[in-house]
């Protein structure tokens, strides 16, 4: 149809009823500030508990929180100026403006958030893995430097889908200037790729942490608590396997839309969209956020234990009376229970300092002998998985 072609205000400018349900708004917004919580306690954690300041993948997850506070940013936006949430029908002219806009932005912010997220989790799953073969180092290396050539090529290709780039978020044009073909080819290969990514990510960890010498279920507990952090893949799959169904809903179409002159510009599968984009675009960086802060989130739990344990210990010791105390220290066995108690704290105070500083699998030695696994402490990466055969399985679940 001509673009040109001119319709009356009624038609451009339905009436709006009111029915504006802002679930994406209330949605995007409540999530977003979970993560953010939950990566202002990772920082946290990372800094006032471990007291190492921060690692490469945490510099990481700066831009990758900051981009998914824009990426939220944007989705309430097309809730609360482009329509999103209304019966298509009542969605006004200048509305369809803001709704593309918002799609725009999510398509260009969509590779860098999604590219920082990985690399941080790569970044602490190196050294997380530090003492692994060299296949897994060299594979992570590999995955790390794949991720950049991924953002640039997405990032370029988003940019070229529309001649000029304004006829993007012009329904009257964008048929005319923009390949939807294009577009729908270079969505399905950017969420086949990201799934890959995530898959492989999710994947990763399995073999190293399944060879520890430790418990079944505790290395149920590590997998799954590393694992959340690459889980963001069942949000990327969700969000392409919609994507293709939805491009062939053009028959389940709402005939009150189809009786709608800006049906002839503005595809009918939009009347789902909050649903079917927007809510799994937010889950998926969300969710990977939150999983790989839960190893720091972790830390700060057991430190925060470990440090209540200590207080009740303290007080009950405290109010047992002057008296109580006087004959326990009469009697015979006091001495070999002063020395247990204070052997018990120096044990407490070097699995805290163990959890507040790594992940690490090593053993963890008390009365006097050095922390670690062997070697100098200056040489030893806190973070890193130890393969030996002598794990403290005591300290490691105090660690995880």
């Amino acid at each position: 149809m001509d673009p040109n072609a001119t319709f009356t205000a009624a038609q451009l400018e339905p009436p709006f009823t009111g029915r504006d349900s802002n679930t994406v708004f209330i949605f995007c917004l409540v999530l977003t500030t979970v993560t953010t919580i939950v990566v202002g306690v990772r920082f946290y954690a990372r800094i006032a508990v471990a007291g190492g300041g921060l690692g490469l993948d945490d510099w990481f997850m700066v831009p990758a929180i900051l981009l998914t506070i824009a990426h939220g940013v944007t989705a309430c936006v097309a809730d609360l100026r482009g329509g999103i949430g209304r019966p298509l029908w009542e969605v006004q002219g200048h509305e369809w403006t803001i709704w593309f806009q918002t799609i725009m932005a999510s398509s260009f912010i969509y590779p860098a958030m999604t590219g920082c997220i990985r690399i941080s989790i790569l970044l602490f799953y190196r050294r997380l893995l530090d003492r692994s073969t060299t296949f897994e180092r060299h594979f992570i290396t590999t995955l790390l430097v794949s991720v950049i050539p991924y953002v640039i090529i997405y990032e370029f290709l988003t940019g070229f889908m529309c001649r000029p780039i304004a006829s993007a978020w012009d329904p009257y044009v964008r048929n005319r200037d923009c390949g939807d073909v294009f577009y729908y080819n270079m969505t399905v290969s950017q969420y086949s790729v990201s799934l890959v990514f995530d898959t492989v990510i999710l994947v990763l960890p399995l073999r190293p942490i399944w060879n520890l010498e430790i418990s079944v279920k505790q290395r149920i507990a590590v997998l799954a608590m590393l694992m959340m952090g690459a889980s963001a893949c069942a949000a990327v799959a969700t969000k392409l396997g919609l994507f293709i169904t939805e491009q062939y809903r053009y028959l389940d179409i709402d005939p009150r839309w189809a009786a709608n002159p800006l049906s002839r510009f503005i595809p009918g599968q939009f009347d789902r969209y909050g649903y079917t984009y927007w809510f799994p675009a937010q889950i998926e960086p969300c969710i990977a956020i939150i999983g790989s802060s839960l190893p720091a989130m972790k830390v700060l739990i057991t430190a925060t234990i470990e440090k209540s344990r200590m207080g009740v210990s303290k007080f009950s010791a405290g109010s047992n009376g002057t008296s109580k105390s006087s004959s326990s220290r009469g009697g015979p066995g006091w001495p070999l229970a002063s020395a247990h108690k204070k052997q018990m704290s120096d044990s407490n105070e070097a699995l805290a300092h163990a959890a507040a500083n790594g992940y690490h699998m090593a053993t963890i030695k008390t009365g006097g002998e050095k922390r670690g696994s062997g070697g100098s402490e200056g040489d030893e990466d806190p973070y890193a998985i130890r393969h030996t055969r002598s794990v403290d399985v005591s300290s490691a679940r105090r660690q995880f």
